[in-house]
């Protein structure tokens, strides 16, 4: 069964905004609600998190690895990466601290990335663990 085909860009941005403040709160994400306020069903905005999640999550463990080895370049890769995903969706918890990052590295400066990759790993569990309480067959 094909999942469901949506533009990320052809929700309006403003309504992005209710995802943010789930994150922000620290809670657990209510994802029918949001998916309502968003004008799309449950399954198709369970579909787009779970294309936000795993690219990321992978992405985020690659950058600790470039991290450990003081791969700047690969560093700064990787967090452009997360970076423009959260962007895509208004996480701005997640693109702040790849931004941050992202310029650091560009500089070949890695201070403070341990601290950015902490808070992203933090927010993706968060999202990870909503979307596991609502059904979603994330694998880890």
């Amino acid at each position: 069964m094909e999942g469901p085909s949506i533009r990320i860009d052809s929700i309006p941005k403003r309504r992005w905004e209710f995802i943010e403040r789930g994150l922000l709160r620290g809670e657990s994400m209510n994802f029918t609600t949001l998916a309502e306020n968003l004008d799309l069903e449950k399954r198709e905005f369970l579909a787009i998190m779970e294309l936000f999640i795993k690219p990321s999550t992978s992405s985020l463990n690659q950058l600790q690895s470039a991290l450990h080895e003081g791969e700047a370049e690969k560093v700064m890769k990787c967090a452009h990466f997360i970076k423009g995903a959260a962007s895509n969706l208004r996480l701005m918890n997640i693109f702040e601290a790849a931004k941050r990052m992202e310029k650091g590295a560009s500089k070949k400066n890695l201070d403070g990335a341990t601290e950015a990759i902490r808070m992203i790993k933090e927010e993706l569990d968060r999202i990870a663990e909503s979307l596991k309480a609502e059904g979603s067959p994330l694998n880890g």
